[in-house]
């Protein structure tokens, strides 16, 4: 919005500034909010824009809620390389539960940019959630209104996706999100704390003073903090205190691939690494609630009942008010439910095991086995290059260790493409019929809509 809008004028704009710039929030009068729901809804029809400003004395201020998403979902890490996570139980009592809250709020890392190249990012499970149900009296029913799936948690829908049972001798859950037959009930948590620094001092530090604030008002964690084993292109640990332009480069997943290539990319945030043409651009919607989706629409929203909002911070929830917008704080309003995941979003966290020796084993086994059937001069002659265990390992994954995909690089070398050149491709447009890249590939870091 770049044009100074009529419903401003009444306004103390110097007031209204400094009250923005002090606590990220506008404070409107109750007569003027019709005219700012009809004014955003102009602005929403005109263009459906992540990060959108108005005009005060000829400064623009960004009015996207930025300061209330946790900054994960902008962006990377990639100044602050050594991470850890830690699986916690949130303290018994009501009181100490919520002055440790309040505590760790005041840590998070939220908008575009963290401070200081360290973060720290909270998310709570069902049980979690559950736990501040009665914290104020009689339940409320906090989760009647989430979706069922995340209610129900991992250790609910274990046999949905195939997982083995959380006890399984064979495969044990380190931790869990719920309780389980035979599972030990000090394996599960309430949440999880994942901080993030340059240097391994710093971040030895941060757990410390996590784990101390933690047991200080009485939750504990439930297994040792769980830390980012970040490796070079050789496979090797990295220990040094950050990444520079002569070190090694941090991006290498377990099986040796370049890492982070290829991602999605929130409309409005400036990318790390741009997607080809935009097409790897996706609207707020996709990831936080409270914004249009790709398809124009305004995913449902989490609720909670009015009782939930003790302090009356919550928005009413947009899909009830007239132009999708919520009217704040008016007394007609004060029984309807709050809008409680604004700004927020669902976050998947699975326990994998990685077994980087028995990949490279295959794929040597493969190699060989083609080379044996068929010939290896005669093979290397149909596919245009030698079949080696790269060979093979490029064809499950779509791409080359060091990034560069198979679509445009079907042999191996060894230049590496940039991060805009590794996606400059469509699977519908350059490769309909999977010959360099095999349809069954997954790892192959699709552009959004081509698949």
């Amino acid at each position: 919005m770049t044009e100074p809008s009529p419903f401003w004028r009444p306004l103390d704009e110097d007031a209204l500034v400094r009250r923005f710039q002090e606590t990220g929030r506008l404070h409107i009068p109750d007569f003027l909010k019709p005219d700012l729901a009809r004014a955003l809804h102009e602005v929403l029809a005109a263009d459906m824009s992540w990060a959108r400003t108005f005009t005060v004395n000829g400064k623009s201020y960004d009015i996207d809620l930025a300061p209330e998403v946790q900054s994960l979902l902008f962006r990377g890490m990639r100044r602050a390389i050594f991470s850890a996570c830690i699986p916690f139980t949130l303290p018994a009592y009501p009181a100490r539960r919520g002055a440790w809250l309040q505590s760790i709020q005041a840590q998070v890392s939220y908008g575009k940019f963290p401070d200081k190249d360290k973060a720290l990012f909270l998310a709570l499970s069902a049980k979690g959630l559950k736990a501040f149900d009665t914290a104020f009296g009689p339940p409320i029913h906090l989760l009647k209104e989430f979706p069922e799936a995340f209610v129900n948690g991992m250790v609910s829908r274990g046999p949905i996706l195939g997982d083995a049972a959380p006890a399984d001798p064979a495969e044990p859950w380190l931790w869990a999100d719920g309780v389980s037959e035979g599972l030990k009930s000090e394996l599960v948590c309430d949440g999880v704390l994942m901080t993030y620094a340059p240097p391994p001092e710093a971040l030895d530090s941060q757990i410390a003073e996590l784990m101390a604030g933690l047991t200080q008002a009485d939750g504990r964690s439930v297994h040792t903090p769980i830390r980012t084993v970040t490796l070079d292109e050789k496979g090797d640990v990295v220990t040094l205190d950050s990444p520079n332009a002569n070190g090694p480069s941090t991006g290498y997943e377990h099986f040796g691939f370049r890492d982070g290539i290829s991602g999605p990319t929130l409309k409005g945030v400036s990318p790390s690494a741009p997607a080809s043409d935009d097409l790897g651009v996706v609207e707020p919607g996709e990831f936080i609630f409270g914004y249009p989706n790709n398809q124009g629409l305004m995913p449902p929203c989490l609720k909670t009942p009015a009782e939930s909002d003790v302090g009356g911070n919550l928005p009413v929830p947009s899909d009830t008010r007239a132009f999708g917008y919520p009217d704040i704080n008016l007394p007609a309003l004060h029984g309807e439910f709050r809008d409680f995941g604004r700004n927020g979003a669902f976050m998947v966290i699975r326990q994998l095991e990685q077994d980087a020796e028995g990949f490279a084993a295959m794929t040597a086994e493969k190699a060989q086995d083609l080379n044996a059937r068929v010939g290896e001069a005669r093979l290397s002659q149909i596919v245009g290059d030698k079949v080696t265990d790269e060979w093979v390992a490029a064809k499950l994954m779509g791409r080359w260790r060091d990034g560069r995909p198979l679509i445009g690089n079907p042999t191996w070398a060894v230049t590496r493409s940039s991060d805009e050149a590794a996606n400059d491709f469509l699977y519908g447009r350059d490769d309909p019929q999977g010959m360099p890249v095999p349809w069954a590939p997954i790892f192959a870091g699709p552009i959004p809509g081509t698949v």
